[in-house]
């Protein structure tokens, strides 16, 4: 009868540890998920923000290479003109 008691104690204390374990623990690791989560959230948005910059960086310089393709048209073209009535001017 002595060890069947002392074996309940045993085994009730060992499930009572357990279950205290496992509720330290939810409590525990429940916080620290979610700021892992946040965390993790900031540096996607931040890698996207980045992103973002470089790609507005590189249409603009492909912008300001158009406009400069553009305004060297516009000078050769006026150049050309240019020529063209000065070479009838001299006929």
């Amino acid at each position: 009868m002595n060890n069947k008691v002392a074996n309940k104690i045993i085994v009730y204390s060992v499930m009572g540890i357990f279950v205290i374990s496992l509720i330290i623990t939810s409590v525990s690791v429940s916080p620290l998920y979610s700021r892992l989560k946040k965390n993790r959230e900031d540096n996607l948005n931040h890698a996207a923000a980045i992103r973002t910059m470089a790609i507005e960086e590189y249409v603009t310089r492909l912008q300001e290479i158009a406009y400069q393709v553009a305004s060297r048209t516009q000078i050769r073209k006026k150049l050309e003109a240019y020529n063209r009535g000065r070479s009838a001017g001299a006929s």
